[in-house]
């Protein structure tokens, strides 16, 4: 009769990959070892779960609304369209609600360059007036961070009233700058509640 093959001792792995025996790994190591795979594996699971749920979702309220757009005769391109919107839809009794968010990443291109020089124009142009404020206002709008221009103030120059051709071009050239580099799409499902307060419904782990 064959002698039959001795089982190998069990292995644990150190962050660096190297072997280490079983028996010089402490019982409580064991243990927290086992709890941790078991929760990240049933934690891979959910969020598989999650993602298909979410396209399920997306793909049913695309679909209404592209019913919706047709039934009311808008003769447009559904997908371009549902993609570009945002769109919030009902139960009958209003007491549930699911929103499509959509969010748009910006980026501006050469133009944005163009803009700049010719609002240094126009400060050259006016120099006595325009004060100091509005100067360091431009200068801090064309300030780089990790080599990015920060949106936020660069969008913050179109609130000023200034009716200069140099102004006014520079805005025009700023518009003609700004690209969609990225569109991402949010859904939000919520309950009313007895206030008749809509309450998320948290679906992102680290809310609950």
């Amino acid at each position: 009769m064959a002698k039959k093959a001795k089982k190998e001792p069990k292995q644990y792995f150190t962050a660096k990959g190297e072997p280490v025996p079983a028996s010089a790994v402490s019982a409580f190591d064991k243990k927290r070892d086992k709890i941790v795979c078991k929760l990240v594996e049933e934690a891979l699971k959910l969020s598989e779960s999650l993602l298909e749920f979410k396209g399920a979702a997306v793909e049913k309220c695309d679909a209404l609304y592209d019913e919706n757009l047709e039934h009311k005769g808008v003769d447009i391109d559904l997908t371009k369209e549902r993609q570009l919107q945002s769109y919030t839809m009902y139960s009958y009794d209003k007491k549930l609600k699911i929103e499509m968010n959509v969010s748009n990443t910006i980026r501006f291109n050469d133009n944005i360059s163009i803009a700049q020089e010719k609002i240094q124009d126009y400060l050259d142009v006016v120099t006595q007036d325009v004060n100091d404020d509005i100067r360091q206002i431009v200068r801090n709008a064309f300030t780089t961070r990790r080599n990015q221009l920060d949106k936020a103030k660069i969008l913050s120059l179109f609130q000023y009233q200034i009716t200069h051709p140099d102004w006014l071009q520079a805005m025009e050239l700023i518009k003609a700058s700004i690209e969609v580099a990225d569109t991402k799409r949010y859904m939000q499902f919520s309950h009313r509640d007895h206030e008749g307060v809509y309450q998320p419904i948290q679906l992102n782990f680290s809310s609950l």
